[in-house]
């Protein structure tokens, strides 16, 4: 199965956990690399027979680019789909290897390692699944175009009938792992994962792209995933399991907490402060470390927003019809929608990890278009995040007619602490 892993020491090995009850009796272990970096990056692939003794990859570059043009049948571009690929040997476990949404005239894949056939999975919504199997055998084929392909439209009981199965013991072995007992509120699963979780994921999420790292179900009578991430630190656990906006809590520095690599099921419908009890039995049960979350009132800094919203183009004219919520002029190319100030305020919030407190005058019902920058991410948790906090200030300010200002007020957040001896 896919994931990202970091090395296990600082000699850079790694050790990757895996269960037999994923490979059929006689098949070898399949090991599928590529360096996580932007582009197309360094992969190999290696068969392994046995798995007690060390196994030496040698990373190679470039890797392979997939590259194919999607339409219907009438020939129109397919815009957006989901992309799985996954080995075209069958594997008990079926989970894919590297999983992407794709925007026309982007690569499919990159840095994909030469030696097997692949099998790429796509799915689009309103189509029925495409398989195409890839040939990866010639190491000197770096680039690997696939033409057009054509998908048929699938009807809307084709689509329930396919996210309604499948009802194998596979499955049924992950609904009894992945539930929760009357009165308990939190649990963790820990790899290696049973193989059901992968025919879930499958089944249930279009493309498939949540089984990486870890993912964060809610349980009501049954298990269901809210969100994937490949964090492990206390700060991903509370925000997600909690719902509390990682501006909303204070974790001292210094403060280290890497939990165990899993999936986290919590209880829907629990108040905030019943969740925080049961964090805290896990954190001393398994880590053995008193962690205390309590809500106290601080003074920190605050965006205030004051004015009334109208959309006003950039003076710089390169943002004509779109905010840029940037500190540094770079957007990305995809344009979103806000349909109020309010929802827009509360999107910006939770990208850079500030709070909003809003006291501009109500615009309900206001298509608000913007687009993000790419390094406007957890600005909150910057050393530097002074000037760049100005900077995106000024393009808000530019460009809705509302005065954004920097302020220190009282706000109530949630403090992590821990008791120790001194």
């Amino acid at each position: 199965a896919g994931a990202i892993v970091y090395p296990d020491n600082k000699d850079g090995n790694f050790e990757l956990t895996w269960s037999p009850a994923w490979i059929e009796e006689g098949q070898p272990i399949c090991i599928v690399a590529s360096a996580f970096r932007r582009g197309n990056g360094n992969s190999a692939y290696v068969e392994v027979s046995d798995p007690t003794q060390p196994v030496m990859i040698q990373l190679e570059s470039p890797g392979i680019r997939i590259s194919a043009n999607l339409t219907d049948p009438s020939g129109q571009s397919i815009t957006r789909y989901d992309a799985e690929l996954s080995l075209a040997t069958e594997f008990k476990c079926r989970a894919p290897i590297f999983c992407n949404t794709v925007d026309p005239g982007e690569t499919i894949f990159s840095g994909i390692p030469h030696g097997p056939n692949y099998k790429l999975t796509i799915h689009a919504d309103g189509f029925q699944t495409k398989q195409v199997i890839v040939d990866a055998t010639d190491k000197y084929r770096n680039d690997i175009d696939l033409g057009t392909i054509v998908l048929h439209p699938q009807d809307s009981l084709e689509r329930l009938a396919i996210e309604q199965n499948p009802t194998s013991d596979a499955i049924k072995e992950f609904h009894k792992i992945y539930r929760l007992d009357e009165g308990e509120i939190i649990k963790l699963i820990t790899p290696p994962f049973v193989l059901g979780r992968q025919e879930y994921f499958r089944a249930g999420i279009s493309g498939g792209t949540w089984f990486k790292g870890n993912n964060f179900f809610r349980w009501d009578g049954k298990p269901v995933v809210r969100i994937g991430s490949t964090g492990t630190g206390l700060d991903y656990i509370f925000y997600l399991l909690s719902d509390i906006p990682a501006h909303d809590f204070e974790l001292p520095r210094g403060m280290k907490i890497r939990l165990p690599e899993g999936d986290w099921i919590v209880r829907s419908g629990v108040p905030i402060t019943e969740q925080l009890t049961a964090l805290e039995v896990y954190l001393q049960a398994e880590l053995h470390r008193p962690i205390r979350f309590e809500k106290r009132t601080i003074e920190r800094e605050v965006i205030v927003v004051r004015g009334r919203y109208e959309f006003t183009p950039h003076p710089s004219g390169e943002h004509p019809d779109y905010i840029p919520v940037t500190y540094d002029g770079r957007v990305r190319s995809k344009k979103q929608t806000a349909n109020s100030l309010e929802e827009f305020l509360r999107f910006v919030e939770t990208i850079i990890e500030i709070k909003i407190i809003n006291e501009a005058e109500s615009t309900e019902n206001t298509a608000i278009r913007y687009k993000m920058g790419p390094g406007t991410t957890m600005l909150g948790a910057r050393s530097h995040k002074s000037d760049v906090l100005k900077a995106l200030v000024e393009n808000l300010n530019k460009t809705t007619s509302l005065r954004f200002t920097l302020e220190r007020r009282p706000s109530e957040v949630w403090v992590v602490t821990e008791e120790t001896k001194n």
